[in-house]
C-alpha cells in the first residue's frame, strides 16, 4: 500500500514538473490551469492525468488535434520510475518522501538546465529546504541526528567546491550549479562521505564522456556551452542508487 501511494505521489509530482519544465523557461506564472501550447485551450482534469491521458489521446491535443511533445510522458515516467527505485530499497518513511522530492525536483532541474542553461532559485531554495526538513525529522525520530550534522557538513563542503569553480571558471561553473550542490551535498552526505565524493565524482566523469562525445562528433569543442546540472543530477542519483543495493 505504501508503495502504491507513493507511486500516486510520483506520478503527480511528475505531472506537475511538466508544468515547470514549461512555464519556468518561458518565465509564466506557476499558478493557474494547464492549457495547450498550441491552441490555448484550458486542459481539463481528465484530460491531464499523468500517462493515461497522452496514449489515451493518441498524443494529440482533444481540442485542436496537434501533436503534443513527446516530452511530457518521458518526463512522467522517468520520475514516476525513478522515484520509485530509490524509494523501494530503504525503509525510512521520511527518507522516502526525501528521496522522491530529491528525484522529482532533480528531472525537473534537468530537463530546464538542458532548455536554457539555467537552475531557478524557485527550484533550488525550496528543494534544500524540503529536503533539511524531511531529513531532520528522520534523523531526529530514529535518534541519529549525526546523520543530518554530516549531511550538513558535507553540504558547505560542495558549497566551497563549487564556489571556487564559480570563481576560477570564468563561467564555466555558474552561480545555479553552486546552489544546486548545496542539495545533493545534504542529501548524499546523509548517506555518507564516499557516496558523496562518489557524486561529485561521477558527475565529472558524465559530463566529461559527454563533452568528449561531442568533439568526436565535431558537435562542440572546447568552448561549447554545456549545462551542468543534469550531470549533477547524475552523479548524485547513482552514487545513492549504489549506497542502497550495493
Amino acid at each position: 500500500m505504501l508503495t502504491v501511494f507513493l507511486g500516486i505521489i510520483s506520478l503527480c509530482l511528475a505531472s506537475f514538473n511538466t508544468v515547470l519544465i514549461t512555464r519556468i523557461p518561458a518565465e509564466k506564472n506557476l499558478g493557474g490551469r494547464s492549457e495547450c501550447p498550441l491552441c490555448h485551450k484550458t486542459i481539463a482534469w481528465s484530460q491531464n492525468i499523468p500517462l493515461l491521458s497522452f496514449f489515451a489521446q493518441r498524443g494529440k491535443c482533444k481540442s485542436c488535434k496537434g501533436k503534443i511533445s513527446p516530452l511530457y510522458p518521458i518526463v512522467e515516467f522517468l520520475t514516476a520510475f525513478l522515484c520509485l527505485v530509490l524509494t523501494f530499497a530503504i525503509s525510512s518513511l521520511w527518507m522516502k518522501f526525501a528521496l522522491v522530492i530529491f528525484t522529482s525536483f532533480g528531472i525537473a532541474l534537468t530537463v530546464i538546465d538542458w532548455k536554457v542553461f539555467r537552475l531557478p532559485n524557485i527550484l533550488t531554495y525550496p528543494l534544500f529546504l524540503m529536503l533539511a526538513v524531511l531529513i531532520a525529522f528522520d534523523t531526529t525520530t530514529n535518534n541519529r541526528e549525526w546523520l543530518f550534522l554530516r549531511g550538513l557538513v558535507t553540504s558547505v563542503i560542495f558549497m566551497a567546491f563549487y564556489g571556487l569553480l564559480y570563481l576560477f571558471s570564468r563561467g564555466g561553473m555558474g552561480l545555479g550549479d553552486l546552489k544546486y550542490s548545496a542539495s545533493i551535498g545534504l542529501i548524499t552526505g546523509y548517506f555518507g562521505v564516499w557516496m558523496a565524493y562518489s557524486s561529485v565524482m561521477l558527475s565529472f566523469f558524465i559530463g566529461s564522456v559527454y563533452g568528449l562525445t561531442l568533439m568526436a562528433l565535431k558537435k562542440g569543442g572546447r568552448k561549447t556551452e554545456v549545462p551542468f546540472g543534469p550531470f549533477m543530477f547524475a552523479g548524485a542519483y547513482l552514487a545513492i542508487l549504489g549506497s542502497l543495493f550495493i
